[in-house]
């Protein structure tokens, strides 16, 4: 056992864990981040229960570091995640070396540290080991796993079951971080299967199955846990109906089964633009030498790498944009950078060993190991400004903001704040007389335990005698109703029933204030109060930083509150919001559609047309900006173009009537009667079912009448009107 302590590898392993876990502190995130690292700042210390599938494992393992007497809540997590990313990079060294023994020490080394150095500085990794997340600790346990898979491929059948049970254990408590690590079974239980058959037989299998259901039991603090009063209690899993939905996150079952075949070459090359960013050409190059070589070399190795990569990128690369979803996929293409340069340097021995070549052979070696260290360089200097964390206070100083601009006992309904304000609110006590409310929690109450007396003492709630049948919308309205006279109401701008609530709110900076009992009207002096604080948080959130997320927070806002002027038609002040927007992001999609919408409705094609193609050109497959684009080109009398944009869009997974309407009238101008007649018919029967959903839409019937007279139209072969629907 000393020995062991002791040896090369391990001791390596070791002064690797503490070279990455300083480098890693030195970056660290000093307070919370924006998206679901605040929620799981907050459940790390309060030991609530997170977002589907809840994460046991996450939030009790970083409670340990939430104990510590050192710094703030926020800065113990984000130190949990930078130790775990650096042992998930020292196991990485240590597997490596195991999968690399067959060469001499220094290339075993040489391949394995670079392989493990190119994990570290890989960008999406690095950002998420200083910050609260549950990443780094999925892809630690990923790189456990293999680790445990490979010692129970290697060792005789006299151990190699205690490795396997071993692996059980860990996989079901991994299962426990992040529900993906379900992806990895085909490769898990493929490559068992190959090399451990009689795993699966008598009584190995049930000990192999007890020691996976004992990981897994970690589930079993959720329903415990949620029967005690919690701020974050999503799913509210004391049933085992809810349970079971929670831990399966069936709210997003239909998400996860979207595939439109016409969308995935488009998200292939979008995936292999993210592998360039984060592992450069040289990278990507040695890597798949590696892959090569290790199919040639052990298929069954190649076979479970391959599997559990194909796994991560098969399941997000249907709808995901991001490049962090796919960071198991880059632990695995580490792995093939290691074989890579296993390979090369190999190469270069036995072209020496077989040749006579003058140039010495240490020139050659040290050649090739000084251009890795320039790509990790590159990589390094590349990564650096949006990786390290250390300065980035934008979510903290963008939450106070909002919780300074707060009346007493306010009652804000929010959505994309509510995580970091209840961590504030929770965890360092800030404003205890403000009832922070999830949207989702009135408009989707089936996730979400019921906003009951006991949850929200200070609100007044609707009761009944008898059971009543409404809409969540009408019990929103109640609600607002009941409570308006205690407490200042307030909603965050988003895009979900927005609209229906526009003549009642009024803009100030980054919410609305709402006044559910008057129709108000925005007055110059609201405006005034309004740019003045938007101007005031906008500054000092992006003041000497550049945070994705803050900018991508920020412009999302302004095109929602952009959009509310659009509604109120105060054109002036939509136009100048969608322009600060822009300004702020002008990558951002959404701002060039929904500002060339806004231009296109307000008849300045070309410069709408401008807009949207711009949106189009960042996401090509979006069926959205394909329709739109259409739209313009029909008016414009584009026709050609425009059946061009409108057929992708229904080639991209549109359902919307009006692009079979307008399709139908493009081909109907080109005389395509034949062609235009089945879209005419498939636009009428989604209208009519719109219709049965909503009918008070005039707007709706009008499309109707207008769908039916061309149809009649079109069988009679007699001139139809020009105008769309």
């Amino acid at each position: 056992m000393y020995n062991q302590l002791t040896s090369p590898r391990t001791l390596g392993a070791i002064g690797l864990f503490v070279v990455a876990a300083a480098f890693y502190i030195w970056g660290l995130s000093p307070t919370i981040a924006w998206r679901d690292a605040s929620e799981f700042t907050t459940i790390a210390h309060t030991l609530d229960i997170g977002h589907p599938a809840g994460s046991p494992t996450y939030s009790l393992l970083a409670k340990l570091t939430a104990l510590l007497p050192i710094g703030s809540i926020a800065q113990r997590v984000n130190f949990f995640s930078a130790l775990i990313a650096a042992g998930a990079v020292s196991l990485l060294f240590a597997l490596l070396c195991d999968l690399l023994s067959t060469s001499t020490r220094w290339i075993q080394w040489s391949a394995a540290l670079s392989g493990s150095l190119f994990l570290l500085l890989c960008q999406s990794f690095w950002r998420f080991a200083e910050i609260a997340e549950v990443y780094t600790l999925q892809n630690f346990f990923l790189i456990l796993l293999l680790r445990l898979l490979l010692k129970g491929y290697t060792e005789s059948h006299v151990t190699q079951a205690r490795y396997f049970w071993l692996f059980a254990f860990c996989y079901g408590l991994s299962a426990g971080v992040h529900a993906t690590m379900a992806l990895f079974v085909p490769g898990f239980l493929g490559f068992t299967l190959l090399v451990a058959p009689q795993m699966f037989c008598g009584r190995r299998f049930v000990f192999l199955t007890f020691f996976f259901l004992l990981g897994f039991s970690v589930y079993l603090y959720l329903p415990l846990r949620s029967l005690t009063l919690l701020a974050f209690d999503w799913g509210d899993p004391q049933t085992w109906k809810q349970f079971l939905a929670h831990i399966t996150d069936r709210n997003h079952a239909s998400d996860h089964m979207i595939l439109v075949w016409k969308q995935l070459p488009h998200q292939v090359r979008l995936y292999g633009q993210h592998l360039m960013s984060e592992f450069t050409l040289l990278g990507c190059v040695i890597g798949g030498m590696g892959f090569v070589y290790l199919a040639w070399k052990d298929f069954r190795i190649c076979l479970l790498l391959g599997l559990v990569f194909l796994g991560n990128v098969g399941f997000f690369i249907r709808t995901w944009t991001v490049a962090w979803g796919f960071i198991p996929s880059y632990v695995i293409v580490t792995v093939w950078i290691g074989f890579g340069l296993q390979y090369l340097l190999e190469a270069v021995s036995m072209l020496y060993q077989r040749y006579s070549i003058r140039l010495p052979r240490i020139v050659v070696y040290a050649s090739a190991c000084a251009t890795v260290m320039i790509g990790l360089g590159d990589v390094f200097t590349r990564h650096l400004p949006v990786a390290r964390q250390t300065d980035n206070y934008s979510a903290e100083i963008y939450s106070k903001h909002l919780l300074d601009q707060l009346p007493p006992d306010a009652l804000l309904f929010s959505e994309y704040a509510w995580f970091p304000l209840l961590y504030f609110q929770q965890v360092e006590h800030r404003r205890p007389d403000l009832t922070l409310m999830l949207q989702g929690e009135v408009f989707f109450p089936q996730y979400f335990p019921i906003a009951s007396k006991q949850r929200f003492p200070s609100l007044h709630h609707l009761t009944s005698d008898e059971p009543v049948k409404m809409s969540t919308f009408k019990y929103f309205l109640h609600l607002i109703h009941l409570n308006e006279a205690d407490h200042p109401l307030f909603w965050e701008p988003v895009a979900q029933n927005q609209t229906a609530l526009a003549e009642h709110l009024i803009p100030q900076g980054f919410l609305f204030s709402l006044h559910p009992s008057t129709n108000v009207n925005v007055t110059a002096d609201h405006l005034t109060d309004h740019w003045k604080t938007t101007g005031r948080i906008t500054q000092q959130v992006l003041q000497d930083v550049h945070d994705e997320e803050a900018i991508y927070l920020l412009a999302s806002k302004l095109i929602f509150i952009a959009n509310f002027f659009r509604d109120a038609r105060m054109d002036a002040e939509a136009e100048k919001t969608y322009r600060i927007a822009l300004g702020i992001r002008p990558e951002s999609q959404t701002a060039h559609h929904n500002y060339g919408v806004f231009l296109m409705n307000s008849g300045q094609l070309q410069t709408a047309l401008d807009h949207i193609y711009q949106a189009y050109t960042l996401n090509p497959i979006d069926p959205i900006f394909n329709k739109n684009l259409g739209t313009i080109l029909l008016r414009t009398h584009a026709v050609s173009q425009a059946v061009h944009f409108l057929e992708r869009a229904l080639d991209f997974g549109s359902t919307d009537a009006d692009v079979y309407a307008q399709l139908g009238q493009a081909y109907i101008q080109q005389g395509r009667f034949e062609v235009a007649q089945p879209h005419l018919q498939a636009a009428l029967q989604h209208l009519i079912e719109i219709d049965a959903q909503t009918p008070d839409d005039n707007q709706v019937r009008q499309k109707i009448t207008w769908v039916r007279e061309t149809l009649r139209r079109v069988e009679t072969r007699e001139p139809t009107r020009s105008s769309g629907p």
